[in-house]
C-alpha cells in the first residue's frame, strides 16, 4: 500500500470516528506541549500532566499543536510515557461528549477565561 493511500484511510477515519463515551481507561485530554519524537505532554480533567505517544498510523499524518483535545487511552506500565493517543477529537467529538455530560469540566473553565 502507497503512502498516499495509508494517509487517505487514516484520514478517512479519523473523519468518521465514530462518536461514543470515554472507557475506564480511557481520557480526554489536551495537548500542552510537543516536546518531540513523537510524544506530547497531555493534561486531563482532573489537572495531571504527563506525556502520551502517537502511534505510527498518525505519524507523518495528522498534526497536532497546543490545545487541541485527543482521546487517550492511558497504559499502566509505562515509565514516562502514561498513554496513547486513540483519535484526535473534532467539533463533532467534543459537542457529543458535552451532551452526555463527560466533558472536563476544567477544559470549559479555561477556555472562558482565554476570551
Amino acid at each position: 500500500m502507497s503512502s498516499a493511500t495509508k494517509k487517505k484511510h487514516v484520514i478517512a477515519e479519523l473523519m468518521q470516528a465514530e462518536l461514543r463515551c470515554p472507557h475506564e481507561d480511557e481520557a480526554i485530554c489536551r495537548i500542552v506541549s510537543c516536546p518531540g519524537n513523537n510524544l506530547h505532554e497531555v493534561e486531563d480533567g482532573n489537572g495531571e500532566r504527563f506525556l502520551v505517544s502517537m502511534p505510527n498510523k498518525f505519524r507523518k499524518v495528522v498534526f497536532m499543536k497546543r490545545n487541541d483535545i485527543v482521546l487517550v487511552k492511558k497504559i499502566d506500565e509505562g515509565g514516562k510515557v502514561k498513554g496513547e493517543i486513540m483519535t484526535v477529537c473534532k467539533t463533532d467529538h467534543i459537542k457529543y461528549y458535552r451532551a452526555n455530560n463527560v466533558w472536563p469540566a476544567r477544559f470549559t473553565e479555561q477556555s472562558e477565561q482565554n476570551t
